[in-house]
């Protein structure tokens, strides 16, 4: 009950490492590129997390250091995506945040409402909701 926050450290660190990897790239490169580089992360980090979880389901570190990479591209795309979406309307930033935030929040309460109609405690179960999890977000970024 306790490896549960121990787990955690390594995905929040990843976050963190690539929030700072995209404060120094900003110097260098614009937000579109930042953009294409930390979601090429994401993009892989995804593919080999549903790979991991289908051939190796119970090897948690390796589970755990493909979600990691998945973080740390986020922690390199998610400002770069944030700051495209706010510029790209002419609606007013607080009105675009709200609505931003909301679709956030309704492709990850589809994906939790899915999980309920797909998990039959399988492996082939368990890699069908990681699919879900990681196409919501590359279909979530095909829309903007």
């Amino acid at each position: 009950k306790n490896e549960f926050g121990i787990v955690q450290i390594p995905i929040f660190l990843a976050f963190i490492l690539g929030t700072f990897t995209l404060r120094y790239l900003s110097k260098f490169l614009d937000s579109y590129h930042s953009l294409l580089i930390g979601f090429s992360i994401t993009l892989f980090a995804s593919v080999t997390t549903v790979l991991i979880s289908f051939f190796a389901p119970t090897n948690l570190f390796l589970i755990i250091s493909s979600i990691s990479i998945y973080k740390f591209g986020y922690g390199m795309f998610s400002a770069p995506f944030t700051r495209i979406i706010l510029d790209s309307t002419s609606q007013s930033k607080g009105m675009t945040s709200a609505l931003l935030y909301f679709i956030f929040f309704v492709v990850g309460s589809v994906a939790s409402a899915m999980f309920g109609y797909v998990y039959n405690e399988t492996v082939l179960s368990f890699t069908l909701y990681i699919s879900i999890c990681s196409s919501d977000g590359v279909s979530l970024l095909q829309i903007t």
